[in-house]
């Protein structure tokens, strides 16, 4: 018999869970500003986005904003201790990451 006999809940730790919403919070946050910022009504989309970032380079602020909700989702992880997740959300973030930077 053992002292501690009390079940640890068991919670759902994997690669996967981190990875996919690391993977397209980037891109979809980047939009998000976009859209919110900067759309003109009469332009579409996204020919108004590719216009602006070759016309101006001012994106690059709102590109490496976009990180920021991957980051929080990353220590999110460190602090719930869900190891597998956190991987995942880091590899995720890695091609945001390398994108960000190529961009400036």
């Amino acid at each position: 018999m053992s002292w501690n006999n009390e079940k640890k809940k068991k919670t759902k730790d994997s690669f996967w869970l981190g990875f996919f919403p690391s993977l397209l919070l980037p891109p979809i946050t980047l939009l998000i500003i976009f859209k919110l910022k900067y759309t003109i009504s009469t332009a579409p989309f996204f020919s108004a986005f590719w216009q602006f970032y070759f016309v101006n380079k001012r994106s690059v602020s709102e590109i490496i904003g976009c990180l920021f909700p991957c980051l929080l989702l990353f220590f999110l992880f460190y602090i719930l201790q869900k190891e597998k997740a956190m991987r995942g959300a880091f590899v995720g973030l890695t091609p945001s990451l390398i994108a960000a930077f190529l961009l400036m």
